[in-house]
């Protein structure tokens, strides 16, 4: 899978193409302090505003519905083909990524975070990962743990299940230097499961961003 990483003020007032096969456009939105892109509702404004540079139309014409789980999809494609997006927002940034070719999930968090590593690693990661957390320092664990969150959240973002897919059903192993391939403990779920890569792509300094991807 091949990363094109846009800004905003490339899409303003112009029609950009659409991502090529195989293609994933990114776009990083910084948000200043006084923003409201983390607030409820400002993400699906961020979509529309985004989406309706690439269809050419008014951004008020972008209809968004939402799965069961609340992964937003275009309400009609108008383009004669599919158009798959997500979005994640943290404190500063916003991350959006498009692709005509594969369904995918994004997810981008901040690496200076406070995290109760004893109280989350049991909660939401598989023993096959927390027994590589205790191979870093205390530093490197806060590091690898959150590396391990953007990965893992993104996959579940693609599948469209969210949360309600557990962080400790599955786990990653490293097939690449940036990207990892899933396993999940239910073997009903591998046929599924193998066909889903994730990849950490470059990233505002200070932040981490994965995209989990469908394998055509």
């Amino acid at each position: 899978m091949e990363f094109k990483f846009l800004k905003l003020r490339d899409l303003q007032g112009k029609t950009p193409s659409f991502p090529a096969a195989g293609e994933v456009h990114i776009i990083y939105v910084p948000e200043p302090d006084d923003s409201n892109l983390h607030k409820a509702g400002a993400g699906r404004a961020m979509i529309r505003e985004i989406l309706s540079y690439y269809l050419c139309i008014d951004k008020g014409l972008v209809c968004l519905h939402e799965s069961r789980h609340g992964k937003p999809y275009l309400a009609s494609p108008a383009i004669g083909r599919n158009l798959y997006f997500n979005i994640s927002h943290t404190e500063g940034y916003l991350a959006f990524a498009m692709s005509t070719s594969t369904p995918l999930g994004v997810d981008i968090e901040k690496v200076d975070r406070n995290v109760r590593l004893q109280s989350l690693m049991g909660r939401f990661f598989h023993a096959e990962e927390i027994k590589k957390f205790l191979d870093y320092s205390d530093e490197e664990r806060v590091k690898h743990f959150i590396h391990y969150w953007t990965l893992k959240e993104s996959f579940v973002k693609g599948l469209g299940t969210g949360m309600t897919t557990s962080f400790t059903s599955f786990y990653l192993t490293k097939e690449s230097e940036r990207t990892f391939y899933v396993t999940p403990d239910k073997k009903e779920l591998q046929d599924e499961y193998s066909s889903w890569r994730i990849t950490s792509i470059l990233a505002p300094k200070g932040f981490i961003c994965s995209v989990a991807y469908r394998l055509s």
